[in-house]
């Protein structure tokens, strides 16, 4: 599943991280640390399938066959296995609106009180992987229900519409301290 997705999750994070390099006018070299904490970012999201399988699912089947892979240095085949079976984990912890809130608080933290462009780009590529989970949901026609799974809620379409733009708004604010 994963990689059906990845060229989608790979051309918003280039677009939007070319963007920020263009409204900032600042082509210096350190601009590729806030790339690669982007793209880091992006991939650090998909280790909460990881999580899932060795916290909250250590029993299952997927589990002992990940964990033989990668005792058998079979480690493509591994990656292989997470993306195939993606979609049998739900109540994943980093898709939670809960830990979205927090990323957002911790991408505050970050814009507006580190001068690290790695540590910038790698908040901001985990807020657009969310984002871009959600927004893949929301075009797709489905229900953004599986984010809300923490809280035990449910929410009408026009509801979690309403959340999914708060949401690119506060990602556009933040844009806005970046540049």
């Amino acid at each position: 599943m994963f990689r059906q997705k990845a060229p989608v999750y790979s051309a918003v994070l280039l677009i939007y991280l070319g963007l920020v390099t263009f409204l900032r006018w600042q082509f210096k070299i350190e601009i590729v640390f806030f790339w690669l904490g982007g793209f880091a970012g992006l991939l650090l999201y998909n280790l909460d399938q990881v999580v899932y399988l060795v916290w909250q699912d250590p029993n299952s089947l997927t589990t002992g066959k990940l964990k033989t892979l990668v005792n058998q240095r079979r480690f493509k085949e591994s990656l292989d296995l997470l993306s195939d079976t993606c979609d049998e984990r739900k109540h994943l912890v980093a898709h939670s609106v809960v830990f979205q809130i927090a990323l957002v608080a911790l991408t505050f933290f970050a814009i507006s009180s580190t001068a690290s462009l790695f540590g910038k780009g790698l908040v901001i590529g985990l807020f657009l992987y969310s984002l871009i989970n959600q927004g893949l949901l929301l075009v797709q026609g489905k229900s953004m229900a599986c984010w809300f799974w923490q809280l035990g809620i449910k929410l009408t379409r026009r509801a979690e519409a309403c959340y999914f733009l708060s949401l690119v708004i506060i990602l556009f604010l933040f844009t806005l301290l970046l540049i």
